[in-house]
């Protein structure tokens, strides 16, 4: 069954709101994006989100219904590179510059440096906020 955007709405209101990181992995990017992409044509981006959400220790992972099995598996193997990386700077005040060298470093790892590029920008905006 499915639910209504009503009951969507009236099930979220009695949740509290809770501090989340989140990453969310673009596939198959085409075209004129705004988003540098890798040479799959993927890119992980990051950032920081409240959400109503009963449960604090969870790790969620949402798949469009229809998504092709392998870009899914090659996009969540990039992010699941990137946690480290990105729960450091969450819990590291570093300097730009410093910022720069742990997302130089990211990239090593993804042998990826486009898709970490784009992500590099985001994550120095977003270390800011910390």
């Amino acid at each position: 069954m499915n639910k209504t955007k009503q009951e969507l709405l009236e099930e979220a209101a009695r949740k509290p709101v809770r501090k989340f990181v989140q990453m969310d992995g673009f596939m198959n990017v085409e075209g004129d994006s705004v988003m540098r992409t890798d040479a799959d044509g993927d890119t992980v981006c990051y950032g920081e989100t409240d959400e109503l959400r009963n449960l604090h220790d969870i790790v969620r992972i949402q798949i469009p219904w229809d998504a092709d099995a392998d870009a899914v598996r090659r996009i969540v193997g990039k992010m699941a590179a990137m946690v480290d990386i990105v729960l450091r700077l969450r819990d590291d005040h570093r300097t730009k510059h410093q910022h720069r060298e742990l997302i130089e470093e990211a990239a090593r790892m993804l042998d990826k440096p486009c898709s970490v590029e784009l992500g590099a920008d985001r994550l120095e905006a977003w270390s800011e906020q910390w």
